[in-house]
């Protein structure tokens, strides 16, 4: 099963208080256009104003590729060539799922600036194609930066990274490390004429390497990842630069994270965010995004935890959980006996948020990694027992739902077929807590009896989605046997 990607870049236009933070959102998109084409500026958007402009140089990127109803951001990289491409966004507040309103003339050279203690933050989901094997090289670059007015608004190239100041990932990438894998780097924005993100002479790394080591596990083909990119200002000589993925196939199947602090830039202003895979055998051949998000969140003292995933789910159920656990994967299948009581044990990602869980109209708080009580199955077995495993972040307002189906599997007990007949007609019938049972059938004379031979006997169909089943009796009709069995 493929999982969707999103690139996320939001600042809130409504204003949350939670405890003393603010949060507000500049863009957020969740559904590009279909059919769109290199070279877009912002005079010339596709079906304005439901999509900002994304730029690119001459290379594909494929804008609104469908998945059923909703379209993604695909970028398609060339195995021996880069590609870049980027958008820009206005500290102008807009509503949920909103384009922001950036124009070149309103504003090139208006930045989200940020305070001390405030924090701009571009969250990423998306998945791959193509991931390129283990390597020596950093082939993935991103990053948040203030163009200002070197702003490359007609979309023509890639940009000149000219005066181009901000933060950003040189980034080791494919399906195992080839040594640690996040390099955060500064672009001073030299007058060298380089395009966007192309040098590395242009970039300074900020602190060392971090998020692993050498031939750790990192990204597959067809993944959910979440990828969030933050810079806090301090004070105005200390900048924190954390950047975080999120994935089941990282070494401890949740994240790969690293924070640095800058106190030599310092580069508080930003309005661009940039992607720029090296090249597709270095990188992905393919990136599909379905969002894009960036909030800037102010806190005078701490910023609460968005993080509403699990790092772990276990039920007590007879049948394992299907598909194994990942903190992505929010819908989950599991079998049980007949008049069991399974238990579900949720674990946290983060220590701070509160779970509940939800199951047959009651909710109960549980603390993470410790048993629920006994959860009792419905007795009616076409009854689907969903137990909703619901977790709330740190900051209130994030939750997310893991959803748990248990069949439960019918009755084991030696079942009394019984039967009523009428003119024309047998009526068969079984308890219904052996729902799922087959009724077979064998036809033979009187004289032969019962055949043991098992090919004698056929299933009498749709027997196994009832308790019941009418025999229509004829005169001269063979003689007709009946019996039950599971499974």
């Amino acid at each position: 099963m493929i999982m969707r990607i999103s690139i996320i870049i939001a600042i809130l236009s409504s204003v949350i208080l939670m405890g003393r933070t603010q949060t507000t959102l500049i863009e957020w998109q969740t559904n590009w256009p279909a059919g769109g084409t290199n070279n877009i500026d912002c005079g010339n958007q596709q079906n304005p104003p439901t999509s900002t402009a994304w730029f690119t140089g001459t290379k594909a990127v494929v804008y609104g590729l469908s998945n059923g109803t909703t379209t993604n951001l695909v970028a398609n990289v060339a195995s021996g060539s880069s590609l870049t491409f980027y958008t820009y966004f206005s500290p102008t507040p807009v509503n949920t799922n909103s384009p922001s309103p950036y124009s070149v003339a309103a504003n090139s050279g208006s930045p989200i600036q940020l305070s001390p203690n405030e924090t701009i933050q571009a969250t990423v989901e998306f998945y791959l194609t193509g991931t390129a094997p283990q390597n020596a090289h950093r082939g993935l670059r991103f990053a948040l930066l203030y163009a200002g007015t070197n702003a490359n608004v007609t979309g023509s190239g890639n940009g000149s990274n000219n005066g181009l100041t901000g933060y950003g990932q040189q980034m080791n990438f494919g399906t195992v490390f080839g040594e640690a894998p996040l390099q955060t780097v500064a672009d001073t924005g030299p007058l060298d004429g380089n395009p966007q993100l192309e040098a590395s002479a242009d970039l300074v790394q900020v602190g060392p390497n971090g998020g692993g080591t050498t031939n750790d596990p990192g990204f597959t083909d067809g993944t959910a990842y979440t990828l969030i990119l933050g810079i806090t200002e301090n004070n105005p000589t200390n900048v924190s630069v954390t950047t975080t993925f999120l994935g089941s196939t990282f070494s401890n199947g949740v994240s790969i994270t690293q924070t640095v602090t800058d106190t030599n830039y310092c580069y508080t202003n930003f309005d661009e965010f940039i992607m720029r895979p090296a090249q597709g055998a270095e990188a992905a051949s393919t990136i599909t995004i379905t969002s894009f998000k960036v909030e800037t969140v102010v806190s005078n003292s701490f910023v609460p935890s968005t993080n509403a995933y699990l790092s772990n789910l276990t039920v007590s159920t007879t049948g394992a959980l299907t598909p194994a656990f990942t903190s992505n994967q929010l819908s989950y299948t599991a079998s049980e006996v007949y008049s069991g009581a399974p238990t579900i044990m949720p674990t946290s990602a983060d220590a701070n948020a509160t779970i509940n869980i939800i199951y047959d109209g009651t909710t109960n708080p549980i603390t993470s990694g410790t048993t629920s009580a006994p959860l009792i199955l419905n007795p009616d077995l076409s009854v689907s027992n969903v137990m909703d495993v619901q977790v709330t972040a740190q900051d209130g307002l994030t939750v997310m739902d893991y959803l748990v189906t248990v069949t439960q599997q019918p009755n084991l007990s030696e079942p009394t077929l019984t039967n009523v007949s009428s003119p024309g007609a047998l009526q068969l019938s079984w308890p219904p807590d052996h729902l799922g049972y087959r009724l077979l059938v064998q036809t033979n004379n009187q004289s032969r009896g019962i055949s043991t031979n098992p090919s004698d006997w056929g299933t009498v169909a749709g027997s196994t989605l009832t308790n019941t089943a009418v025999v229509p009796i004829t005169a001269g009709q063979p003689i007709e046997f009946y019996r039950l069995v599971y499974p």
